[in-house]
C-alpha cells in the first residue's frame, strides 16, 4: 500500500513538472527559430512564394516567411521587419501584413510611397537602385520595382502562391 502510494505521489509531483519543462524548451525553441528566421529576412535575397527555379525550390528567405507568420507575435515582428529589412525582406512583411493585418498593411504602404523603399545597394555583382528587389516566382528571377509588387500583393496576386502548401491557412477565413 504505501509503496504505490509514493508512485502515486512521484507522478502527481513530477507529471506536471515535466510538462512545464517540455513546454519551456519548446517556447525556446520556438523563439530562437523565430529570431533566426527574423534576421535571414532582414537581409533576404530575393523575395518569392510558392518555390522558385527548377523544381520549385523553396527558399530559406520562405522558410523564414513561414516561420514568422506562423508565430503567434506575427503582426508586431512583421512591422518592425518593415524598418530593419533591405527591399526583399520589406516585401515579405508587407505580405505578412497584408495577409494578417489589412489596416497596418495600408499604413505601411502609405509611408513607403513616402520613403521610396529601401536604399540603394549591390546584389552580388549587380547594383540595385533604391526601391528596386529581386523578386522569384516559378522558373523565373527578375529585379522588379518595388511598388509593382506592393501592388500585386494589395490585388492578392501573391495570395494564392501562399495558399499552395497545406500548411498555410485558407486565406479567405484567415484573420484580416
Amino acid at each position: 500500500m504505501m509503496t504505490t502510494l509514493k508512485k502515486y505521489w512521484r507522478s502527481v509531483v513530477w507529471s506536471p513538472l515535466f510538462l512545464c519543462l517540455t513546454v519551456s524548451a519548446q517556447t525556446y525553441r520556438s523563439a530562437f527559430e523565430t529570431n533566426q528566421a527574423y534576421q535571414k529576412l532582414t537581409h533576404a535575397a530575393i523575395f518569392n512564394v510558392g518555390g522558385v527555379g527548377f523544381g520549385s525550390q523553396i527558399t530559406p528567405e520562405e522558410k523564414a516567411f513561414r516561420i514568422i507568420f506562423e508565430s503567434p507575435d506575427s503582426t508586431r515582428l512583421f512591422r518592425r521587419l518593415i524598418d530593419d529589412a533591405n527591399a526583399e525582406g520589406l516585401l515579405y512583411a508587407l505580405l505578412g501584413l497584408h495577409l494578417r493585418d489589412s489596416e497596418a498593411f495600408d499604413f505601411e504602404v502609405a509611408r513607403l510611397e513616402i520613403n521610396g523603399g529601401a536604399s540603394e545597394r549591390v546584389h552580388g555583382k549587380i547594383a540595385l537602385l533604391k526601391g528596386q528587389a529581386q523578386v522569384g516566382r516559378g522558373c523565373f528571377i527578375w529585379f522588379a520595382d518595388i511598388h509593382t509588387v506592393v501592388g500585386q500583393i494589395a490585388n492578392r496576386e501573391w495570395d494564392g502562391l501562399v495558399q499552395q502548401s497545406s500548411r498555410w491557412p485558407n486565406l479567405d477565413t484567415a484573420s484580416r
